[in-house]
């Protein structure tokens, strides 16, 4: 058997278990909670290390007396011992499946009794966590994000020394339980290979959408959430190669996720949308005609608005001199705001080329902001010859901007 089959083997007793449980009718119990987080967990034998063909049946056994309520005793069990299951009214399908190893974590023996505490404590949240993985489809990843941000919500599991991650106990159910066998598995025994995937830190809704990513990855063997898991341990310890290129899937993986993203409607009604939008346009405007008006009262007479026969572009200064040339402005609040920045090319341009033969010189074209913007936006102005202006507050200067500019409306440089 292999760790993965193992694995496999582990989900289809889970969900098998509450299925049965369900089938009940009586309610989860908050002894059944505990039992199937068990079923996730391995025991080691001692001198016999961990692989996948040795667990003590005991610990199996221990979690479906807790499940189903029954007095199994295995005091010296064997893997062929399944009577004292079926005599305790286990249902044949379980006992069958019970009885080969399994378990998917190497949850610490000194933190279970602690972790059992915390289990019993958040009982109602982890039924409802469980309910909701079982009713998963192949289809919605976006559910298990959901999922895994519940998951968050719930509080740290106190310990002897500091306190533990819920997902360590939490994510192998989600997972077992996920009929679409896709919900990631987030433990230590891969936390080395999410380290390299640049995913330390990250939030669990952050990892489980990096690790869907790697969902399926038939050139690398993985069909599921279980083949995933085997390759991240081995990923620990010789699979560097694999991790760059895992890493990179990721990446490529959240890049199309944002590409997808797409703002939300507004609901609000057509009365509130209105007064909405005419107070933005309000702001704006009153924010467009102070930069407007600050231009027009430092420079005086060198500072124009458009004559009836213009274009109306917002200030045309003159220069200080014939070898200089006049400068165009156009002024938008905000430079950042994608629609304003190419909003005032056009226009410039547009102006510019209206403007031919009604300005005796040469003319630089100039878009000015309420405040500095960023080195990429004035960068991507200076590559189509287009200035950048912003007003400034610093003593006694006023005007910020690219050198040229600048001087053409003060002198200085």
């Amino acid at each position: 058997m292999t760790w993965a089959e193992r694995e496999r083997r582990t989900a289809t007793l889970v969900r098998a278990c509450w299925n049965a449980v369900l089938r009940t009718g009586t309610g989860i119990e908050p002894q059944a909670v505990t039992g199937l987080i068990r079923l996730c967990w391995i025991t080691v034998i001692r001198g016999k290390g961990l692989n996948a063909e040795t667990s003590p049946i005991a610990t199996t056994w221990r979690a479906l007396d807790e499940i189903f309520g029954t007095q199994v005793e295995a005091a010296a069990p064997h893997w062929d011992d399944e009577v004292a299951l079926r005599d305790a009214g286990v249902p044949k399908r379980i006992v069958a499946l019970a009885a080969a190893p399994t378990g998917i974590i190497n949850f610490r023996r000194s933190m279970r009794a602690a972790a059992m505490d915390w289990v019993a404590a958040n009982r109602a949240q982890l039924v409802e966590l469980f309910r909701a993985a079982s009713e998963l489809t192949r289809a919605e990843d976006a559910d298990r994000l959901s999922l895994a941000r519940r998951v968050e919500g719930l509080p740290s599991i106190p310990l002897a020394r500091g306190t533990g991650d819920p997902a360590n106990i939490v994510t192998p159910v989600l997972s077992c339980l996920d009929p679409a066998n896709r919900f990631p598995i987030v433990g230590g025994g891969n936390a080395d290979a999410r380290r390299q995937l640049g995913l330390r830190g990250a939030a669990l809704h952050e990892v489980v959408a990096a690790l869907l990513a790697l969902i399926p990855w038939r050139q690398h063997g993985i069909k599921d959430s279980r083949d995933l898991d085997v390759r991240l341990f081995q990923a620990n310890i010789r699979e560097e190669e694999w991790l760059t290129t895992a890493k990179f899937r990721i990446e490529r993986a959240e890049s199309a996720r944002n590409r997808r993203v797409r703002p939300t409607l507004s609901l609000l009604s057509d009365e509130k949308l209105e007064v909405q939008t005419k107070a933005q346009r309000l702001r704006y405007r009153q924010t467009h005609n102070a930069i407007t008006n600050e231009v027009l009262a430092r420079l005086g007479d060198r500072a124009h608005r458009p004559h009836p026969d213009e274009p109306k572009f917002d200030v045309l200064v003159d220069p200080l001199s014939s070898r200089e040339p006049f400068l165009l402005i156009e002024v938008k609040p905000d430079l950042e705001h994608a629609p304003s920045l190419r909003m005032a090319i056009g226009q410039l341009l547009s102006y510019q080329y209206q403007l031919k033969g009604k300005v005796s010189g040469r003319l630089r074209l100039a878009a000015m902001a309420a405040r500095e913007p960023s080195r990429a936006v004035i960068d991507f102005l200076g590559s189509i010859n287009i200035d950048a202006l912003w007003l400034e507050r610093t003593g006694d200067v006023w005007v910020g901007g690219t050198d040229a500019a600048v001087k053409v409306l003060t002198g200085a440089g």
